[in-house]
């Protein structure tokens, strides 16, 4: 079950739109990078209708900015964010950043009318090592219909963010901001960003 931790209106220019959210939503202009593998022209494709569901993971590519290599039969790829194993974790390589400025970029195999995102933040294969590696706190997520800011929990429970994003063929998540994470003591192992799960809830054609 996700954590719901607020439900109300919010008014954003002229649309008003239910959201569930995790933290603060504001509004935030701009149509975010087009350097990334598209233009994110949706101009040819109608809005589809029918009843918001989860978008099937095969039909979602992602990148990262930076990603850990694997290491001891662990990879921290960043199809780790749509595998449905909170177990398993995008860990980006970000030096001396703590992971502010990487960037996740999902692509549908075609636009999607996105309604919801799913998150599951950290590493959440276990408490220790969630608290170890640092987490989302702030984020932009970029849509070809522009972007919004949203500030996560800082625990490994599902939590979502319901708006009416719009039409779109990918989503962009770029990091602001991190709950820094305590590292491993007596190890030579680092804190690096780690994000679980993303997911999409959407009308799909």
């Amino acid at each position: 079950m996700a954590k719901i931790l607020a439900i109300g209106l919010v008014s954003i220019g002229a649309v008003v739109a239910l959201f569930v959210v995790p933290g603060v939503v504001t509004d935030r202009s701009g149509n975010g990078p087009s350097d990334d593998g598209g233009n994110g022209d949706t101009s040819s494709f109608a809005v589809p209708d029918g009843e918001p569901t989860p978008v099937d993971p095969a039909r979602i590519m992602v990148t990262a900015s930076s990603h850990l290599p694997p290491a001891n039969q662990i990879d921290y790829d960043p199809a780790n964010t749509i595998d449905g194993d909170p177990g398993t974790a995008w860990n980006s390589d970000a030096q001396g950043t703590e992971g502010r400025g990487e960037t996740l970029v999902f692509r549908f195999a075609e636009p999607v009318d996105l309604k919801v995102l799913r998150f599951v933040n950290g590493y959440a294969k276990s408490s220790g090592i969630f608290d170890a590696n640092h987490r989302l706190r702030d984020v932009v997520v970029r849509t070809d219909q522009g972007a919004r800011s949203l500030t996560l929990l800082d625990t490994s429970d599902p939590q979502e963010v319901g708006f009416d994003f719009g039409l779109t063929s990918k989503v962009i998540v770029e990091v602001v901001d991190v709950y820094t994470g305590t590292g491993f003591a007596d190890s030579e192992l680092t804190a690096d960003l780690a994000v679980s799960e993303i997911g999409f809830v959407a009308i799909q054609r």
